[in-house]
């Protein structure tokens, strides 16, 4: 973050690249030795060279799109565009992101269209799919032609001569290419969910803004601020862009008008009754776990069944498995972690959201944590309800997930009589779930 802030002082703020500098904050944060801005771009025929048939895809979603704008427009309804991801999709039959279901159904009913805008790569693209769908895949390919077309010349001068071309310079332009072509299509959007201001969604938020569209963002679980600092409005707070955006302090306005927020963090009891643990490893991308897994192995003593709750999406879910076979565990994978066969398990991962949701159960939940970053209470996002009491002057109460490190005793931990409190994180986290997709729905009629 520091290293992104000391590159955006380079630039005036009269330039216009001032617009598409944001769109660097997901890159450079994926560089753990913060070298990004020092990279040179490798110039590789297969990293530049556009597909033809993703251009010709995009061409058809554009015409598919056009279409059925004209429709809209007869019918007197506005159009919202949607960001989703092949990832998350709930089925073959929609586009929709599970992590906000229901969403798509709440507009329809007030009177509002839907397109997506599908951010990453997808195998079976439905050309033919009931709402229209622009694919980033498809975008960022013209935009690759487009960067060919005009810095060509220039890249194949860095090429040859003893001056190297920069890697955040490439990606800038491929930015500001995808967001022309993106303008284009968001010239027919009324509204556009945009969700944050990751790299590939960037161009549909700035284009978007260009294109005069009421803009909306979006919080879908916990984010922790360290290592998803795009979700923070403060990366375009100098562009002074108008938007909303749902978070916990804007969805709780919707929660306090129905509810007391007293019992909130009420205390609960969790004890230990049987000898050996069974304990329940949750998968998750933030981090290889790797350290969490030579922490489990050391304590493998008192463990009687190790169980496996794999991501959803399966991403990284073939790695993880290796991981664990290399450690030789004979695990088990487990769908359902909130059945009663549950409830006396201890569930262990590094900053995984379920982790906030098995906490909300009643269950025991540790969040690995080597350096002690106590990974939840940083969110992206402020909470809007926080626990004023100090936990540490409590008698036997603990907040609930639990951090800790390689040198603690999975033992000692599991035998303690202590009462749990919910966290910060936990109760913002539910109240969000719960209350989200009304937020969201308030945020984009309010435009």
């Amino acid at each position: 973050m520091n290293e992104y802030n000391k590159f955006c002082e380079k630039f005036k703020n009269n330039s216009f690249l001032i617009y598409f500098l944001p769109s660097l904050l997901s890159k450079s944060i994926q560089y753990k030795n913060n070298n990004y801005f020092s990279l040179k771009f490798q110039f590789k025929l297969n990293q530049i060279i556009p597909n033809p048939l993703k251009i010709f895809s995009l061409f058809f979603s554009y015409l598919r799109i056009i279409i059925f704008a004209l429709k809209q427009l007869i019918k007197k309804r506005k159009i919202v565009c949607f960001c989703t991801r092949p990832g998350g999709m709930q089925n073959k039959h929609s586009y929709e992101d599970r992590r906000f279901s229901g969403l798509e159904r709440n507009i329809n009913k007030k009177g509002l269209s839907v397109i997506y805008y599908c951010d990453g790569v997808i195998k079976n693209k439905k050309f033919l799919n009931k709402n229209p769908v622009l694919y980033s895949e498809d975008v960022f390919s013209l935009a690759k032609f487009l960067f060919l077309i005009f810095s060509l010349i220039t890249l194949l001068r860095f090429k040859f001569t003893s001056r190297n071309y920069p890697q955040w310079k490439y990606d800038l332009y491929i930015n500001l290419y995808a967001s022309i072509v993106i303008y284009f299509f968001s010239i027919f959007f009324d509204k556009v969910f945009f969700w944050d201001f990751e790299y590939s969604r960037y161009p549909l938020f700035i284009s978007s803004k260009f294109a005069g569209c009421n803009l909306i963002g979006s919080m879908h679980n916990f984010h922790p601020l360290f290592k998803l600092p795009w979700i923070s409005g403060k990366s375009i707070e100098h562009l002074s862009i108008n938007h909303y955006f749902t978070d916990y302090q804007s969805t709780f306005k919707i929660f306090s008008k129905k509810n007391k927020v007293n019992n909130l963090f009420k205390p609960y009891k969790w004890q230990r009754k049987n000898k050996l643990l069974n304990i329940v490893i949750i998968q998750e991308n933030q981090s290889d776990q790797s350290d969490l897994l030579n922490f489990i192995y050391k304590n493998r003593s008192i463990i009687s069944n190790i169980f496996i709750k794999l991501r959803p999406d399966k991403s990284g879910s073939d790695l993880f498995l290796k991981k664990i076979k290399f450690f030789n565990f004979k695990v088990k994978i487990i769908n359902n972690v909130f059945d009663n066969f549950t409830k006396e398990f201890i569930f262990i991962g590094n900053a995984s959201t379920l982790l906030l949701e098995i906490a909300a159960k009643k269950r025991l939940a540790l969040s690995f944590d080597d350096n002690l970053e106590k990974i939840f209470e940083t969110p992206a996002r402020p909470f809007a309800i926080k626990n004023t009491r100090d936990l540490n002057k409590l008698n036997n109460v603990i907040s609930n997930p639990y951090y800790i490190t390689e040198l603690d005793s999975l033992e000692e931990i599991s035998l303690l009589k202590k009462y749990l409190v919910p966290s910060n994180a936990v109760v913002n986290h539910v109240i969000f779930q719960k209350y989200k997709i009304n937020s969201l729905v308030n945020q984009i009629l309010k435009g």
